[in-house]
């Protein structure tokens, strides 16, 4: 097979692991991208802008670096992490939005 294709949208690569699967978009001011790794680890992004000075498209210019950074993490939490933030929990209504 080719070492990268495109169909409906996604971008496949081979890699030596095994298939790398990812898809991108933008509208004016955002990007998002969706890639899911060879190692069965998947990640997405969501941006408010969609190119930096030193970039055209956000996304690509920080692919590496993102997939380099989850090389680093050898293990995951067994449990939700989110109870030990309390400002992150979810909303219970609009008024807590507004006050």
């Amino acid at each position: 097979p080719k070492k990268s294709s495109y169909a409906a949208g996604w971008r496949r690569e081979e890699t030596s692991e095994g298939p790398t699967f990812s898809h991108g978009g933008a509208l004016p001011g955002t990007a998002s991208y969706l890639f899911k790794r060879a190692d069965g680890r998947n990640w997405l992004v969501l941006f408010n802008a969609r190119r930096s000075p030193r970039a055209s498209y956000l996304p690509s210019a920080l692919e590496f670096d993102l997939n380099r950074a989850l090389d680093k993490i050898s293990e995951w939490p067994a449990h939700d992490l989110f109870p030990e933030f309390p400002k992150h929990q979810p909303l219970r209504d609009l008024d807590e939005v507004l006050e």
